[in-house]
C-alpha cells in the first residue's frame, strides 16, 4: 500500500487502523496533499490570525488537534502569528514529521476518546501537579480531521472539555461528511448547549472537494 492515492482512499474506510495507515503515509503525505492543492491549513490559519487580534493575553496557547505532519503549525509560522502551539495525533510517524518543523511546543501521541491532556504532560517534573487536572486552551484548531473514516463528531465534546470558558474552537468538516452525519452535527455542534456557532463558511480545501469551516464559542 505505497501508492498515496490508494492510501488516501483506504484512510477514509471505517475499518482501517488510522495509526497504521498514517504511519505508512507519513513519508509521502506532504507531497501528495500539495499535489492535490490542499489549502485547508492556509484558510484555517487566516481565520485564526483575525481571531488572535481580539485576545489581550501576550501568550496565547493553541491546541492543534489531529496535527499530522504539522502543516497547520508550519502555516502559523509562515503567517507570523505569535502563539504557542501544542499538537496531538494518533500516528507517531506523522508526529516525527511535525517535530522536524520545530513549530510546536509539545507533541503528543494521544487518543482523546481514551485519555485527556492533563497538566502533568506540560509539567512532567512538577510532582505537586494534580495529574488529573485537564489542560484548558483558549483556542483549539483542527484541520482535515472531520471526514469519512476519521475522527467521530462525538470527540467535539472532548475538545470542549479542553477548551476554556469563552474559548474558541475552529475546525473543518468536509461537506460530504456534514451531509452524512447531519444528526451528529446538530447534537455535537450546532445544537450543543455548551457551544455557540459564530461562523460557518465554505472554504478552499482540496481540489474538487467541498468543505466548511466552523468557528464556535464555548459558553458553558
Amino acid at each position: 500500500m505505497d501508492n498515496p492515492t490508494r492510501i488516501h482512499t483506504v484512510s477514509m474506510m471505517d475499518t482501517t487502523s488510522k495509526k497504521e495507515v498514517y504511519n505508512i503515509w507519513s513519508d509521502t503525505y506532504d507531497t501528495y496533499v500539495a499535489e492535490q492543492k490542499y489549502t485547508g491549513p492556509q484558510e484555517l490559519v487566516k481565520k485564526l490570525s483575525t481571531m488572535i487580534m481580539n485576545f489581550k493575553s501576550r501568550e496565547i496557547e493553541v491546541l492543534d488537534f489531529g496535527c499530522g505532519t504539522g502543516l497547520v503549525g508550519q502555516e502559523i509560522r509562515n503567517q507570523g502569528i505569535s502563539v504557542v502551539v501544542d499538537g496531538l495525533d494518533l500516528s507517531p510517524k506523522m508526529l516525527e514529521r511535525a517535530a522536524a518543523r520545530e513549530c510546536y511546543r509539545n507533541l503528543w501521541e494521544l487518543n482523546l476518546m481514551e485519555e485527556n491532556i492533563t497538566e502533568d504532560l506540560l509539567n512532567p517534573d512538577n510532582v505537586l501537579e494534580d495529574k488529573k487536572t485537564v489542560k484548558l486552551y483558549p483556542v483549539i484548531v483542527s484541520c482535515g480531521v472531520f471526514l469519512e473514516g476519521h475522527a467521530p463528531l462525538e470527540i467535539i465534546d472532548k475538545l470542549v472539555d479542553h477548551l476554556q470558558i469563552e474559548g474558541f474552537l475552529l475546525f473543518t468538516i468536509r461537506d460530504s461528511y456534514l451531509e452524512k452525519e447531519g444528526e451528529k452535527v446538530r447534537k455535537f455542534v450546532t445544537e450543543n448547549p455548551r457551544l455557540k456557532v459564530l461562523e460557518k463558511e465554505s472554504i478552499a480545501y482540496l481540489e474538487n472537494v467541498e468543505c466548511s469551516m466552523f468557528l464556535v464559542y464555548r459558553n458553558s
